[in-house]
């Protein structure tokens, strides 16, 4: 009996690491999809260097993937400004060479971070503008990730709360009633 209550502890502490582990990056995530578009700050320059760069990715069972890159440095500014996403099989992304070459084409251009990263040497871009027009819209970096954030969060926080229906039924019964 005791090795039988052993693993069912042993599969209740997974769920609560696997939902702890889950909401916490649902939360780390979260901070970008909440991003406000008025505490951000703007960083203007001049193009020192921009390029695209793609790369094969290989996991443990051998399938490969590409991962596209986007790296531009401004004059004015000591960072590097970097964006990745990954394209699956492809081996040219359409959006980054738009971004490129509207960036190589704009004399100014506006580099919208978070104030907390601006002292970081590579921050989080959040739009990317040249005068009036926009090169790379705040709405579309913001959203990126938010179906991720939301299944993690929802996944996670069922973990957890599977967790302490597992381990507390009685108690779980009561407060539900």
């Amino acid at each position: 009996m005791t090795n039988k209550y052993w693993w069912i502890r042993n599969y209740q502490n997974r769920f609560l690491i696997f939902g702890i582990m889950l909401t916490i990056g649902g939360i780390y995530f979260l901070q970008d999809s909440m991003a406000i578009k008025s505490r951000l700050i703007e960083l203007k320059g001049t193009i020192r260097s921009a390029d695209t760069y793609t790369e094969t990715n290989t996991d443990r069972n051998g399938h490969s993937s590409q991962k596209s890159e986007l790296i531009f440095y401004l004059n004015e500014h000591r960072k590097k400004f970097y964006m990745a996403h990954n394209i699956g099989d492809d081996y040219y992304d359409k959006e980054y060479e738009r971004i490129l070459k509207q960036i190589n084409r704009a004399e100014f251009i506006s580099v919208w971070i978070r104030p907390r990263d601006s002292d970081d040497f590579q921050p989080k871009i959040f739009q990317i503008t040249s005068g009036d027009n926009i090169i790379l819209d705040f709405d579309d970096v913001r959203t990126e990730k938010s179906t991720v954030t939301l299944f993690m969060l929802i996944i996670g926080l069922g973990s957890i709360a599977m967790f302490l229906y597992l381990r507390f039924p009685e108690k779980w019964r009561k407060i539900m009633n």
